[in-house]
């Protein structure tokens, strides 16, 4: 049920507010995932936003930490490649040969200059082979450091981690978009700040530090319609994503089970009463964000249909625009079910 506006609104030294920027700052580099979870309990977050982390993920962790140490100039460990049965890491020597380049020079003139040219030999491969679970390599005391470190990061989230997890929270329990695209500040409507206060508190006590400011954006025209044209950034994106991951289904062959299906339809349906509160707390009709949610969810529905995201017979009626009779005689031809999924 729609609250509305004057519910919706803070008074902020006689202000009214229309909502908080905040952004979501942790400080520490990793968190003991023990410490994470009591403190989710204290600030009453379900324990289940906060998994255990899985020994791939770990794996690729604490790889990367081994990456970041670099501690022979002459050699290099990279990330070679994940597929469905293994995630390979690989340490390559460094070997640098002398060369001489040639080519124009800024004057018009060629030019000849001594360089060095890198390449690289392999020396060793690290694998996690998702099958058995288990971390192979040839050189022993690698391996060693690498179960060191795995097994730290089996018991820890790093910091990206847990703002993902912090994230997720306010998704499911606020109506939170990104502020400005692409800054990493987030808004949250006034009438839910007492959910961002736990949130934010939760992160004050992790940290031990208060590391988020919240900003009040007040009820005025031009911030209202700075938070409709987020809104709406927001739910197109949110489609393009929706776009790319069905995309990427159809390209692998992969189907859905009924249960995601249902799963993505409650999100559109979710995304439809978010811009439905969104409307009356900024008392604008917010049509480019209706239109993006309608649109994925015909094409989740014209995925599931026909296996495309273009429904086929939209074609066809698009083609005979202006010809009533042509139109006419569709539409008593198609099935309810796929009249649904098509403007005439």
């Amino acid at each position: 049920m729609l609250q509305n506006r004057s519910n919706m609104l803070h008074s902020v030294n006689g202000m009214p507010v229309i909502g908080y920027t905040f952004a979501i700052e942790l400080k520490n580099p990793m968190y003991e995932r023990n410490t994470v979870v009591e403190l989710a309990e204290k600030f009453h977050f379900s324990t289940k936003e906060f998994p255990e982390p899985t020994k791939r993920n770990s794996f690729k962790n604490a790889m990367r930490s081994q990456m970041k140490k670099g501690n022979e100039s002459d050699k290099i460990l990279h990330f070679v490649e994940e597929t469905s049965t293994n995630v390979t890491f690989q340490v390559d020597k460094k070997v640098l040969e002398s060369c001489n380049l040639f080519g124009n020079s800024s004057d018009g003139g060629q030019t000849e200059i001594e360089s060095m040219i890198a390449s690289y030999n392999p020396i060793f491969q690290v694998v996690y082979d998702k099958t058995t679970d288990r971390v192979i390599c040839q050189n022993n005391e690698v391996l060693m450091e690498v179960y060191k470190c795995l097994g730290v990061y089996m018991e820890s989230y790093t910091k990206q981690t847990l703002t993902r997890y912090i994230r997720n929270l306010l998704e499911r329990n606020t109506n939170f978009i990104p502020y400005i695209k692409g800054t990493g500040v987030y808004f949250v409507p006034a009438y839910q700040k007492s959910y961002l206060d736990r949130v934010i508190n939760f992160m004050y006590e992790l940290d031990g530090v208060k590391n988020t400011t919240l900003c009040e954006i007040p009820a005025l025209p031009n911030a209202e319609s700075v938070v409709a044209k987020s809104v709406v950034d927001s739910f197109v994106d949110m489609k393009n994503n929706q776009r790319n991951e069905i995309e990427k289904l159809i390209e692998e062959n992969s189907h859905l089970t009924e249960k995601m299906k249902e799963n993505r339809l409650a999100e559109i349906a979710k995304r439809g009463e978010v811009i439905a509160q969104y409307e009356v707390l900024l008392n604008k009709e917010l049509a480019e964000a209706k239109e993006s949610t309608k649109a994925t969810e015909m094409m989740i529905k014209n995925y599931y249909k026909f296996g495309v995201l273009e429904n086929p017979f939209q074609k066809l009626i698009d083609e005979n625009k202006g010809n009533t009779e042509v139109l006419n005689e569709i539409k008593a031809t198609l099935p309810d079910d796929i009249l649904e999924l098509v403007t005439i």
